[in-house]
């Protein structure tokens, strides 16, 4: 039901701000300070002979933030999902591209960029493979290439969902035929580049004093590994119906391959020191993971608090757009049938010349006009049209005036008479 529907939307976002209103639990040093300001940390270019340049630095990572990042996904694929279960029934267009928005927000943004820039923070690099230097390289971000990698990934989320639940009739978009297999398949590849643009352009936004080696054949890996994560996601929507726990176990097991193809990813990079570093001539800024949570799960309640608004507001107007719709479906058909049937006589059509109607000088009744012969029978319809060609066909419809004649006052007799010569003229 609607209600029930729309306050587990509200539960979910009670859920969100519980969960994540202590910051403390989830900054980077543990300590309730911000990493950028922990105590410890320094620049491999400020460690003298610290490390050597051009040894490989180790990677190390926190296991309460890869915990959190996984967390962040499982929380955006709901969101994702509990969106596109309501994509299943809308009708209104412009509602539609709202949720087409909605979904792949949720899913390119909240659940994919969030997972993979909580996952980012969660590296730690330490450790000289030569020099046995320990102290901590710091890492930033490249702005633009941030943002950017964020939009790119929502534009094709939403391209994603658009080619997977665009059919024009609302009881086709979950119709389980040949045409969703390649619906599948062709969102299944617009995601899986999404999500690889989105992950290297965020590799490639890391900054600091080294500079990052790639082995192609792990991004290859990769890549793979992101198409078979996002057929799997995908055919989640379609293919399986939409119940509650369902959706939920859902968003784990998405939540689980989209940390899998991160982490994947992850491993085809080595850093190694270097006193300038890799883009050190663009802006970059250091961001911690409870920045970066609180931005992700304050879309995530946005999201969940427009699907509760579609619940109670727009469902309601669309059901009544749809009676409405129905209604006016039916009475075409209706009348089509009404149509189609008056185009069948079903009884003979019996006429009157008109020149012999002016003759009698009185109403008759059917039987005397029969029995003198003066009517001219017609059985099809085809007959009635070719009537029509060279003439008109005019019906009276009047009322017995007595028991015995049908116009004993001659009063609808000179009407008719009259009517008929203005018709005439």
């Amino acid at each position: 039901s609607s209600s029930s529907s729309s306050s587990s939307h509200w539960l979910f976002c009670l859920l969100v701000v519980v969960m994540f209103s202590h910051p403390h639990l989830w900054t980077e040093d543990g300590s309730g300070r911000d990493a950028s300001a922990a105590e410890g940390r320094m620049l491999a270019g400020q460690m003298g002979d610290a490390y050597e340049e051009g040894e490989e630095i180790g990677q190390h990572y926190r296991d309460d933030l890869v915990l959190l990042s996984l967390l962040v996904a499982i929380a955006g694929a709901y969101v994702s999902l509990t969106t596109t279960s309501y994509m299943r029934m809308v009708r209104n267009s412009r509602w539609y591209f709202v949720q087409v928005v909605q979904a792949g927000v949720g899913l390119g943004f909240c659940c994919i960029w969030g997972m993979h820039y909580v996952g980012m923070r969660a590296l730690s690099l330490s450790g000289g493979s030569k020099s046995n230097a320990q102290g901590e390289v710091e890492v930033n971000f490249e702005l633009w290439l941030t943002c950017s990698s964020s939009v790119a990934c929502s534009l094709m989320s939403c391209l994603a969902v658009h080619l997977l639940l665009g059919r024009k009739m609302v009881e086709e978009r979950m119709a389980r035929d040949r045409e969703a297999f390649v619906r599948v398949s062709s969102s299944t590849l617009c995601l899986a580049i999404g999500v690889g643009t989105m992950h290297y352009m965020g590799m490639l936004s890391q900054q600091g004093t080294f500079v990052t080696h790639y082995n192609p054949w792990v991004i290859l890996g990769s890549v793979l590994v992101a198409l078979v994560v996002s057929g799997i996601g995908l055919s989640i929507v379609v293919f399986l119906p939409d119940r509650r726990w369902l959706r939920l176990f859902s968003s784990v097991l998405i939540g689980c391959a989209v940390t899998s193809v991160h982490y994947t990813g992850m491993h085809s990079a080595r850093y190694f020191v270097h006193p300038i570093g890799w883009h050190h001539d663009m802006h970059a800024a250091s961001m911690s993971s409870d920045w970066i949570v609180n931005v992700v799960l304050l879309v995530d309640v946005c999201l969940m608090s427009l699907n509760g608004f579609y619940v109670e507001v727009i469902q309601v107007m669309d059901m009544d757009e749809m009676r409405q719709r129905l209604e006016h479906e039916h009475f075409v058909k209706a009348s089509r049938n009404i149509i189609r049937r008056a185009k069948i006589m079903q009884f003979p059509m019996c006429l009157l010349q008109g020149n012999l109607f002016l003759k009698l000088g009185k109403l008759v009744s059917h039987e005397t006009l029969r029995d003198k012969k003066l009517l001219t029978v017609l059985d099809t319809a085809k007959a009635a049209r070719k009537i029509q060609k060279t003439g008109i066909i005019i019906f009276f419809s009047h009322q017995w005036l007595s028991s015995n004649v049908p116009d004993p006052s001659g009063n609808h007799y000179q009407d008719m008479c009259s009517a008929l010569h203005n018709i005439a003229a």
